[in-house]
């Protein structure tokens, strides 16, 4: 595969913020343990995830009038799926993320494609909307995965940490929207504790992690980038840390020039850019 940088936002927009979130509910945690499907309490977290983390972070999202893009397993879409239809409802975009949160049990192409084919199906069939991204478990893909993605009809991937820009990866099967994050971006090692297995660190303030976050937001806006957030209800849904996500749509506020797509919009545009181009050099 080989990729392009391509001039991406829509006219008047120097970058982008994609503020989006992974839905793993009880997956979190059996995926870093199997012996936790049997620890109510350890569970207690994922049940936080569907239903008041959940609530703060549509309440939130529709106080700013974002919509935006939810990543979830296909286990915990056909175990809840009102939670997935509350979100539909709000008019945010459902993509892929596995199937229970576990790295793929076989890296084969074959078994890979099965796999991210019947968790797109599965995904459409409880959604009832088309899914067409995916970010692999802790980010875990192949050198097959973006082709993959292709073929199965979807348009962009969020896994990689090479770049500051989303952009198109070309392959046997057609183009996908690489769309990069970091692990700066992720609220779980901000945020993340367990004794099951032992995950312990000293939680930062919001003053702290407020700092990161806006400063990376800051700073990659200068550079006509994409900001992507990788947010979890459980973690960062809870009553003080969704200021977090609020501070950062204020600051993007203020700077100016951000947009706020879903993961789809952006892949689109960026396509379109780049057929645009394409067409030009013709």
């Amino acid at each position: 595969m080989t990729r392009r940088k391509r001039p991406v936002y829509p006219a008047g927009q120097r970058s982008a913020l994609c503020l989006t979130f992974d839905l793993d509910a009880h997956t979190m945690w059996t995926s870093k343990d199997p012996g936790n499907a049997a620890r109510p309490a350890v569970l207690s977290s994922g049940d936080y995830d569907l239903g008041q983390g959940l609530d703060l972070v549509l309440g939130l999202l529709a106080g700013h009038g974002v919509r935006t893009t939810f990543f979830v397993p296909s286990d915990v879409a056909v175990a809840f799926p009102s939670a997935i239809g509350e979100i539909v409802a709000e008019g945010h975009e459902i993509a892929m993320h596995g199937t229970d949160h576990n790295p793929l049990p076989d890296r084969s192409r074959p078994a890979e494609a099965a796999l991210l084919r019947s968790v797109k199906d599965t995904l459409e069939q409880v959604s009832g909307t088309p899914v067409r991204g995916y970010r692999a478990p802790l980010y875990d893909v192949t050198e097959n995965t973006r082709d993959i993605l292709a073929e199965i009809g979807c348009t962009f991937s969020s896994n990689f940490m090479d770049s500051l820009h989303p952009y198109v990866v070309h392959g046997d099967h057609g183009a996908i929207v690489e769309v990069p994050t970091h692990w700066a971006l992720d609220d779980g090692p901000h945020l993340l504790f367990a004794n099951s297995p032992p995950n312990h660190r000293q939680f930062l303030g919001n003053d702290q992690i407020a700092r990161i976050w806006l400063d990376e937001l800051r700073a990659i806006h200068a550079l006509g980038g994409v900001t992507t957030m990788v947010l979890h209800p459980q973690l960062v849904g809870r009553p003080s840390r969704v200021e977090l996500p609020a501070r950062l749509l204020d600051a993007a506020e203020e700077l100016g020039e951000v947009w706020l797509p879903t993961m789809g919009e952006l892949a689109a545009h960026v396509l379109d850019a780049a057929d645009v181009l394409d067409r030009g050099k013709a």
